[in-house]
């Protein structure tokens, strides 16, 4: 059997095409790798910041952990804004908002939940405990605020359902 040109320019032509679907191959591989790393980079960064904010309110934690809620205090204000600048308000606030950025944090994928659940104390008594404090103030005047801290009610909820692997 005898090869002409044309047969000859086929076999380039294919093993050129070859050739480039393997590197176009590589090329989207070395990329996904590339997404991944930055992707874990963000996550471990994001992780690193919520570790040092964990560190700083976990005295605040405690006490807001241990102490009752005071709903004379509460019901003293007529309105959210009014109990939101309370001194009873300061005392639990970093807690709460710190459980708001970790919820907001899963729910916009920075953070994924089973890292969470392993690294940080996603207590639900403590939402069990405040849950009722925080229907009310999410009917309280000047409106409604039904997604007042919600992604930690959402995070609370995740946490019940996991079970560690």
């Amino acid at each position: 059997m005898q090869m002409n040109v044309s047969d000859w320019t086929q076999i380039v032509s294919t093993a050129f095409a070859a050739g480039s679907a393997a590197l176009s191959c590589l090329s989207i591989w070395l990329l996904r790798r590339q997404i991944l790393s930055v992707d874990r980079s963000t996550e471990a960064s994001v992780f690193l910041s919520v570790n040092e904010e964990w560190k700083s309110i976990y005295p605040v934690y405690r006490q807001v952990l241990v102490s009752e809620i005071d709903w004379i205090q509460f019901r003293r204000h007529d309105d959210r804004d009014a109990y939101m600048n309370s001194p009873a308000w300061q005392k639990i606030r970093p807690v709460f908002a710190f459980y708001e950025f970790i919820g907001s944090c899963v729910a916009s994928g920075l953070l994924k939940p089973d890292m969470v659940f392993r690294l940080v104390n996603v207590n639900t008594t403590l939402w069990k405990k405040y849950a009722p404090l925080i229907e009310e103030m999410r009917q309280m005047k000047p409106g409604p605020y039904p997604d007042l801290y919600l992604h930690w009610q959402r995070l609370s909820e995740m946490r019940e359902a996991y079970v560690f692997k």
